[in-house]
């Protein structure tokens, strides 16, 4: 039941003064019966029906300082809370802690940021065109392109840890998350198809035109045929004359036009960030140990993961054209 105002007290007064039952002043007014004792028994206790000062301590800030703290944290999203305290003035009133539960009670809580490539005009306006022209492709339209790219794994790959430690034991070696300011790595190629077939390779050295060349001779006659066309990013080592003659020689179809700052088209990057989580469950202790567990790792990804990748492409054009080029959730 709501709150009973003070107008109607009044009445349950006035009711009970003329000899009224709880049960009638319940059946008159509709509030219950435990409700009409307790307001007469407070009248008999000698309170009147007015509501008494409430315990706690007074609110510090305004309506008018909490309209200022929200529209501040909407024009400046990324702003702390102590910064937001400080910007409007409010901290000599209350602490950025007070700032906090505010925000957080209007549905503004602190939010891991998404990180996104940066987009300029040119390239939110390649990436709209893009879209728009395979907007009408349908899954089966997507069947026919193989997707490749690079991607760099690290045998220490820098995460956040939680530890569960005693209090004031911080700095004990025992609950410290040890990091390495260069984690050796292993740079591999990847490309994907429709049906769930896929290639991995690992790169010798650091990916040039020889290199890549080097990758794609070994790595496509396993997964391309004249039926498909290789998505390929806009890398220096993937544009390069070499690599363009090599192409051209081969007969290797491209998707063309690909749109540079992409990685939520090409849908190679979700397998990756799969391959990644599952590799660093291994904790490998070097290289070679760590290839030989990225190759368990590629293997297991079902076949079942990529066709949902593939299915999700129309959504993604879609997706594009409604954020008018930029970044989307994928």
């Amino acid at each position: 039941m709501g709150r009973i105002s003070v107008e109607q007290r009044l009445l349950v007064k006035q009711y009970h003064e003329q000899g009224m039952s709880a049960y009638h002043i319940s059946q008159k007014l509709t509030i219950s019966r435990g409700a009409i004792r307790n307001i007469v028994k407070k009248l008999k206790n000698g309170f009147g029906v007015e509501d008494l000062p409430k315990s706690g301590r007074k609110v510090k800030l305004s309506q008018t300082d909490v309209r200022r703290v929200i529209i501040h944290s909407k024009k400046f999203p990324f702003d702390t809370a102590p910064a937001i305290n400080r910007s409007t003035g409010l901290s000599k009133k209350v602490s950025a802690s007070t700032i906090k539960r505010i925000l957080s009670d209007k549905g503004l809580p602190a939010r891991l940021a998404a990180r996104k490539p940066k987009l300029n005009k040119s390239q939110i306006k390649r990436r709209l065109e893009f879209a728009k022209v395979h907007n009408i492709w349908t899954t089966l339209d997507w069947h026919k392109i193989i997707f490749s790219d690079e991607c760099r794994i690290e045998l220490n790959p820098k995460t956040r840890s939680f530890v569960r430690r005693p209090k004031n034991t911080r700095f004990n070696p025992k609950y410290i998350s040890e990091s390495n300011k260069f984690s050796p790595s292993i740079m591999i190629w990847g490309a994907i198809r429709h049906d769930g077939r896929k290639v991995l390779i690992r790169c010798t050295t650091s990916v040039d035109s020889s290199e890549y060349i080097r990758i794609l001779e070994e790595g496509l006659p396993t997964i391309y045929n004249h039926r498909y066309r290789l998505q390929q990013d806009g890398a220096p080592c993937h544009r390069s004359k070499a690599t363009a003659s090599y192409l051209q020689r081969k007969m290797i179809r491209l998707l063309d036009n690909w749109p540079a700052q992409s990685p939520d088209v090409n849908i190679i990057e979700n397998i990756w960030h799969i391959l990644k989580e599952n590799v660093k469950k291994h904790h490998c202790e070097n290289l070679e140990e760590l290839w030989r567990i990225i190759q368990l790792e590629w293997g297991n990804i079902p076949s079942g993961t990529i066709e949902k990748c593939y299915a999700s492409l129309p959504r993604r054009m879609k997706a594009i054209i409604s954020n008018k080029g930029r970044s989307t959730k994928y």
